[in-house]
């Protein structure tokens, strides 16, 4: 129970998660695709780029499904606008890119890029609102006029109660909190030690 608690601190935005994963099957499929179509015969390195890239996308696709991580989706985002940026230079440059220049936009084409960019912005964001929402779920107030060792023993209070702190108490004062103290001092035992 408590794990399942600690969980659901940061929540998993399903609908981002799974655009990511359906545009990383989507730019999987698209280099398969069009690698079968009219890159098996070609002598260079693009064809084994474009196999890479379809084992690659769908291993990060599974990964994401089975393993959902902020890390893997940050690969995998940057993963797709390096595709992306791959397939403009194909598409821009003279020479192409390794040797091969792609003369236009190609039905499995249009796919890849809308894949590229709408799964690549929908894991950053995933993995973005992860990175936050777990930062925040695990902060916690400092009181003030604490020391290290005093945030080193000091208890998490039970779920439900809030512990306060009086403003300006220093770390002799929490070190001595709840022990019988002088008569003078503002601290008193808590109730039920009376």
């Amino acid at each position: 129970m408590a794990t399942s608690a600690a969980k659901s601190k940061v929540p998993d935005n399903k609908v981002l998660r799974g655009l990511g994963v359906l545009g990383l099957l989507g730019i999987g499929a698209a280099h398969i695709e069009f690698w079968m179509r009219s890159l098996q015969g070609i002598p260079t390195a693009i064809g084994p780029l474009f196999e890479f890239t379809f084992i690659f996308a769908w291993a990060l696709a599974l990964v994401m499904i089975v393993f959902p991580r902020a890390l893997v989706a940050l690969v995998a985002a940057v993963f797709g606008f390096a595709t992306l940026g791959g397939y403009i230079l194909s598409l821009e440059r003279a020479q192409g890119i390794f040797g091969f220049h792609d003369p236009g936009i190609s039905y499995a084409g249009g796919i890849a890029i809308a894949s590229e960019v709408i799964g690549g912005l929908a894991l950053l964001v995933w993995a973005g609102s992860r990175l936050l929402s777990g930062r925040a779920a695990t902060s916690s107030p400092v009181p003030f006029g604490a020391t290290a060792a005093d945030l080193a023993t000091r208890k998490k209070p039970a779920t439900g109660s809030r512990q306060s702190v009086p403003f300006g108490a220093t770390a002799a004062d929490l070190a001595t909190r709840g022990k019988p103290t002088r008569a003078r001092s503002r601290w008193t035992l808590p109730p039920g030690r009376r």
